[in-house]
């Protein structure tokens, strides 16, 4: 299974997201599910999960959000997010997350 974890890699200085980052993401990296930290520089991670939910490419790639804000489940449901973490959480729990979503992609 491969993860993305896009927020402190593509989030460092100088580094922004951007709709040119998008073919990276579904072409070249591939990867099975998608973790989206909700603040980042450039496209926000709600803005990030609605355009790959709408993309016929990546509309199936399961998304968790994840955030130390205020925002909510709801905002994350309303963009397509399959999960929503807040910060902090444990590895177990994020790990058991994953696990969840892995289980639907092979139909466990």
């Amino acid at each position: 299974m491969r993860i993305l974890f896009v927020g402190d890699v593509f989030g460092q200085p100088g580094r922004r997201i951007t709709k040119e980052l998008l073919p990276a993401l579904r072409e070249e990296l591939a990867p099975d599910l998608v973790l989206l930290d909700v603040h980042m520089p450039g496209i926000d991670g709600f803005e990030l999960c609605a355009r790959l939910k709408g993309e016929e490419t990546t509309a199936d790639l399961p998304i968790v959000l994840l955030t130390g804000g205020d925002v909510g489940e709801d905002e994350a449901a309303a963009v397509g997010a399959e999960a929503f973490l807040r910060k902090p959480f444990s590895p177990l729990q994020l790990l058991g997350l994953i696990e969840q979503l892995a289980g639907r992609l092979v139909g466990v």
